[in-house]
């Protein structure tokens, strides 16, 4: 064959090449196009039909006033409000309320308009059902709620007057079994006993913290542990040791309160907690409140340590309930934590002693506890209890341990017995 042959060949095979493909497109066109036709009546009754748009009606609304629901008088109230300026100290009042219609079902997830001669605000209820306000004297004249018309009922919290006050629940249940705690309360009490502090002129003042907050060691003895007794459960630790728990609270000059928590090793007034709890220089006023209730402002910072992060502050009171201290526990042995975790007082959480491990601080060697026991922000100053419901450690802080979990630290119970007059 010749090269010419050859090169006819090749270009006549091009050819058939090139109409096989121009058949086998148009082919797959068609088969497409009559698909198409086939399916697209299919698809039609599965699209949705179209809803026209309407216009969402607004559900009608009525001014209920607030003194004619209550059984309040304006009169009663500015007298209540007048006393609260005078003996607390406060700008304004907390009102919590509910709506109720005849069949007791609450309002929730509405925006209510609060309304007063001269003024309104529109606050939104969620889904708790209560509406919070804070009463001032200027929102009393006319105070009345923009709300749906069945709701014509009132339900207050706050306000001990009128009919449709119910107190918070709180303290022992018999059938819970158990102490019901209200965060809202301890709040208040703790607002309240800062702001007569603040009136009052600051019990600790900065100078005298700067000086108190460097001292290393104090006069103070710790009580020798209790003979072994047997060991106790978090249950039986968290009834007996509680009332041993305290909140310190440090008032701000921005108006911040920040809740921490400590422990009473002597009936006298003396605390232990973290010396991060305390080292607030700024503070302008600083309390502590105890379990039963009783409210104490700091007096003295006895002695801290910055790098095992103890501390040891002291309240003018008598005959606490107190705890003792550890003479030591080992590793895993049982622990329960009492604390305040982000504002949610008194609460309890168990787990082990994970282990004892040094660390350097501010370039300082320190012996720490790393405890199973969870705990967050709120915590810190907390008391770790052993099974034999004596001071363990103190709550120190969280830090980033393995990949999946957070390292706690507690400082142990030797750390606060260093600063004593027994440390050697």
């Amino acid at each position: 064959m010749t090269t010419s042959e050859l090169r006819q060949r090749l270009a006549r095979f091009a050819v058939l090449l090139t109409m096989a493909a121009f058949v086998v497109g148009l082919s797959a066109t068609v088969a497409s196009h009559l698909v198409a036709r086939q399916i697209a009546p299919l698809l039609a009754r599965l699209k949705p039909a179209e809803t026209p748009l309407v216009p969402a009606r607004a559900s009608p609304v009525v001014e209920l006033g607030f003194y004619e629901a209550t059984g309040i008088r304006r009169e009663q109230l500015e007298g209540y409000l007048k006393e609260v300026v005078r003996r607390d100290h406060l700008d304004d009042y907390p009102a919590h309320l509910t709506f109720e219609n005849a069949r007791g079902d609450c309002l929730v997830d509405y925006p209510v308009k609060v309304l007063w001669d001269g003024g309104s605000d529109l606050v939104t209820i969620g889904s708790s059902g209560v509406l919070r306000i804070m009463l001032r004297p200027e929102l009393l004249p006319g105070l009345r709620f923009g709300v749906p018309p069945e709701y014509v009922r009132i339900r207050q919290w706050t306000i001990p007057l009128g009919v449709g006050h119910e107190e918070y629940r709180r303290g022992p249940d018999p059938v819970l079994g158990g102490n019901v705690v209200n965060d809202y309360e301890l709040q208040m009490e703790v607002w309240r006993q800062l702001s007569r502090q603040r009136a009052a002129g600051p019990s600790l003042s900065r100078e005298r913290w700067q000086e108190q907050i460097v001292r290393t060691r104090c006069d103070w003895k710790p009580a020798k542990p209790n003979a072994p007794s047997g060991l106790l459960d978090a249950a039986t630790i968290y009834r007996q040791k509680r009332q041993t728990v305290v909140i310190v609270a440090h008032l701000l000059p921005d108006g911040e309160v920040i809740y921490a928590a400590g422990v009473v090793v002597d009936p006298s007034g003396v605390i232990a907690t973290a010396c991060h709890v305390v080292d607030k220089p700024t503070a302008v006023a600083r309390t502590v409140l105890t379990f039963d209730g009783q409210a104490f402002p700091v007096q003295e910072i006895l002695a801290a340590d910055r790098i095992a992060d103890v501390a040891l502050i002291r309240v003018d009171a008598e005959n606490l309930v107190a705890a003792t201290l550890s003479a030591g526990d080992p590793e895993g042995s049982p622990l329960t934590i009492v604390s305040h975790p982000a504002a949610e007082f008194y609460s309890v959480t168990e787990g082990l002693l994970r282990r004892y491990q040094s660390s350097v601080t501010l370039g300082k060697q320190t012996v720490q506890m790393s405890v199973t026991a969870d705990f967050v922000d709120g915590a810190s100053g907390g008391p770790v209890f052993n099974a034999r419901g004596e001071v363990a450690g103190i709550v120190s802080a969280r830090r980033r341990g393995t990949e999946h979990e957070l390292a706690k630290i507690a400082a142990p119970a030797a750390a606060i017995r260093a600063l004593s007059a027994d440390a050697p």
